[in-house]
C-alpha cells in the first residue's frame, strides 16, 4: 500500500485519508465477497447431495427400508417422511442460495 500512497504526495491530507478509507472499504467488501462465495459453494454441494438422496429415494419402493441421520445415529423412517424432510431442506437451501446470489450481485456493482 505504501507505494500507492507515496505516489500521492501532491494530494492534500483530507483526500489522502478519504482514499485510505475507500481502499479499506474496498478490501472489506472483497473479504465479504469471498466469504459469500465460499458459503454459496457449500450450499451448492449440499444441494447436490440432497438431489442424489432424492434420486435414490425415487428408485426405492414404498416398502424399502429407509434410514435418516439424527445427529450421530441413524434411525429408521418411512420413505415419504424422508422425502418431505429433504424437500424442506432443499427449499431452505434454495432460499439461502438466492439470498447469497443477491448479496454477491450487490457487492459486485
Amino acid at each position: 500500500m505504501n507505494f500507492f500512497y507515496n505516489g500521492l504526495s501532491d494530494i492534500d491530507e483530507t483526500n489522502r485519508e478519504f482514499l485510505k478509507e475507500q481502499l479499506a472499504r474496498y478490501e472489506q467488501l472483497q473479504q465479504t465477497l469471498q466469504s459469500f462465495l465460499v458459503q454459496k459453494q457449500q450450499i451448492e454441494v449440499e444441494i447436490v447431495e440432497i438431489d442424489k438422496a432424492l434420486s435414490e429415494l425415487n428408485k426405492a419402493n414404498e416398502k424399502s427400508k429407509v434410514y435418516k441421520s439424527a445427529g450421530t445415529v441413524m434411525i429408521s423412517s418411512n420413505k415419504e417422511d424422508v422425502e418431505k424432510d429433504l424437500d424442506k431442506i432443499m427449499v431452505r437451501f434454495d432460499r439461502v442460495e438466492n439470498k447469497l446470489d443477491s448479496l454477491i450481485e450487490r457487492i459486485n456493482k
